[in-house]
C-alpha cells in the first residue's frame, strides 16, 4: 500500500487497484458497475440466443474494443476534447447528412452507414459531440444573451443613442 498526502494534513491509502485506477484515469465504482451491466448483458445475450457460444463470443469480442476505446478516451484531457468538440459536431452533421443520401437500411431504418467491415450509426457521434459543444454553445449564448440585453434595456428606456453602441 502506498500513502498519498491530501491537503498536507491527511493522509489517504492507495491501494495498488487504485493506483491503477488512477494512473488510467478510471473511476472504479463506476468501472464495476459497468463490468456488471457487461455481464448482465452477456448472460442475457447467452439466454436469447438458445445457448449459442458464437454469439456470445462476437459480443465479448464488441465489448473488449468498447473497453479499449473507453481506455482510449480516458486519457484524453478535457481542454482537448473542448477544442476538437465543434470539428467533432461538424462531422457528426456532415455524416448525419451521407446517412440521409445513401445510408443503409437497417430495421426498417435508414439510420447506418456500412463502411465494409463495419455498420455504425453517425447519430451516436452525434450524441458525443451534442454533449461536448453543449457548455461552449450556452456560454456564446449567455453572452449574445447579455450583450442583448445591455443594448435593449437602454433602447426600452428610450435611449436608442445609448443602446446602439453597445449593440455594436
Amino acid at each position: 500500500m502506498i500513502r498519498e498526502e491530501v491537503d498536507g494534513t491527511a493522509r489517504r491509502t492507495l491501494t495498488r487497484t487504485a493506483q491503477l485506477l488512477s494512473a488510467l484515469r478510471l473511476d472504479g465504482p463506476l468501472l464495476v458497475g459497468l463490468a456488471l451491466i457487461a455481464l448482465y448483458g452477456q448472460i442475457v445475450l447467452y439466454s436469447s440466443s438458445g445457448g449459442d457460444w458464437g454469439a456470445v463470443a462476437r459480443g465479448t469480442t464488441r465489448l473488449a474494443i468498447g473497453a479499449a476505446l473507453m481506455l482510449v478516451c480516458a486519457q484524453l484531457k478535457p481542454g482537448f476534447l473542448r477544442r476538437i468538440s465543434p470539428w467533432l459536431y461538424i462531422l457528426g452533421f456532415v455524416l448525419l447528412v451521407i446517412v440521409d443520401l445513401v445510408g443503409y437500411i437497417g430495421k426498417g431504418a435508414q439510420r447506418w452507414l456500412d463502411l465494409g467491415f463495419v455498420r455504425f450509426q453517425p447519430s451516436e457521434i452525434m450524441k458525443l459531440a451534442e454533449a461536448s459543444s453543449l457548455p461552449a454553445a450556452v456560454k456564446v449564448w449567455l453572452c449574445l444573451e447579455l450583450l442583448g440585453t445591455s443594448a435593449a434595456f437602454p433602447v426600452a428606456q428610450h435611449d436608442a443613442i445609448l443602446g446602439i453602441p453597445v449593440a455594436g
